[in-house]
This record gives structure tokens, sequence and C-alpha cells, in this order.
């Protein structure tokens, strides 16, 4: 995702494999990370799996 200029923003997060394995996640799977409402939302890159509501 960019921002109003057109910037990327990265990020680099630091998750226990146990906390990845609970999501269905492994090692070097590519997520999306959001923040909505004061929460960090991690998602499976994956485009069949993409959950746009929240």
């Amino acid at each position: 995702m960019t921002d109003e200029h057109g910037h990327y923003h990265n990020v680099h997060i630091n998750l226990h494999e146990d906390e990845l394995a609970v999501a269905n996640m492994t090692i070097g799977d590519e997520v999306f990370v959001r923040v909505r409402e004061d929460k960090i939302i991690i998602q499976s890159a994956d485009q069949n799996d993409i959950q746009h509501q929240f």
C-alpha cells in the first residue's frame, strides 16, 4: 500500500514461530500488516485468504 503521496511504508515485525503456527502461518510467509482502531492486524498475503472487512 502507498500513502497519499505514493510512498511505500515498510515495517519489520518479530513474531515467535508458535504465534505464526496458531494463525496457520510459517516463517517466510508473506503477510499484510494493518493498523485499525488501535489494533495491529497481521494477515496472510495469499490472495485466496485475504479478508477486507475488519
